[in-house]
């Protein structure tokens, strides 16, 4: 990302509503998160180098990092204030296995040695999934990718540009086909191996504000919470992709 981009995302995205939501973060923990952390723990149980994309101020990789202590966990995301915010919070919190810093997504160095990479709200935000897993295959070669975000088990992909009237705020909610994203996969010779639909057990009240993205929770008719947000039904998944 070029250092205009860099500078229009910093402009558009560190405000008070984000440094709020990535505090909640460090003092409570999401449902998905922990969901999250259960789902990897297979995979945990063996690996020594993770790298979380898109980390934010580090608050779920924190809680990840804790539940695993075996492993040392290395955060990137595009905001340097984020970044150097986590690593003061860090600093406090006397973490012993866990680093953050500042990188591009879309323009990552080389790394090695790395067990796996974990992604957690992320990627559906992003314009595509192309280029930012091309850059995770190619770059930094894990032996397994796991990411929460919204796909759907068909062959149907959506690319939506959310856009907030009142506020000014704009954003990607994709939801990405699962067997489209199976096929890039094999191209780098990865499998998307299991894709696990994350239901979640508590009822997540309305917003009263309709002019602002909120997440909340519906029960149908077979008692089932579904997720929504605006006028966007959220099919949240954790997947799994592997190297060949």
């Amino acid at each position: 990302m070029n250092k205009q981009r860099l500078d229009e995302w910093d402009e558009k995205n560190f405000k008070e509503h984000e440094r709020n939501y990535h505090a909640k973060q460090w003092r409570e923990p999401k449902q998905s998160t922990i969901r999250f952390n259960e789902y990897i723990t297979p995979l945990m149980e063996t690996a020594s180098q993770v790298i979380d994309l898109a980390c934010g101020e580090g608050g779920s990789t924190f809680y990840l990092s804790e539940k695993n202590t075996n492993c040392n966990f290395l955060g990137l995301d595009i905001s340097k204030p984020l970044i150097e915010s986590g690593n003061n919070i860090l600093k406090a919190e006397d973490s012993k296995n866990l680093v953050l810093e500042d990188a591009d997504w879309f323009n990552l160095k080389q790394y090695d040695e790395i067990d796996g990479v974990v992604s957690l709200q992320s990627l559906s935000w992003l314009p595509n999934f192309e280029n930012p897993l091309e850059q995770i295959f190619t770059k930094i070669q894990p032996k397994w990718l796991c990411f929460s975000s919204l796909f759907y088990e068909g062959d149907i992909s959506v690319i939506s540009e959310v856009k907030e009237h009142e506020s000014g705020r704009s954003s990607f909610y994709n939801t990405y086909s699962i067997p489209e994203v199976s096929r890039f996969c094999e191209r780098f010779g990865y499998t998307l191996t299991d894709a696990t639909k994350f239901d979640i057990d508590i009822d997540i009240p309305k917003p009263k504000n309709k002019n602002i993205l909120g997440t909340y929770t519906e029960l149908t008719a077979d008692g089932q919470r579904r997720q929504i947000t605006g006028p966007l039904l959220l099919n949240w998944h954790f997947i799994t992709i592997t190297r060949t």
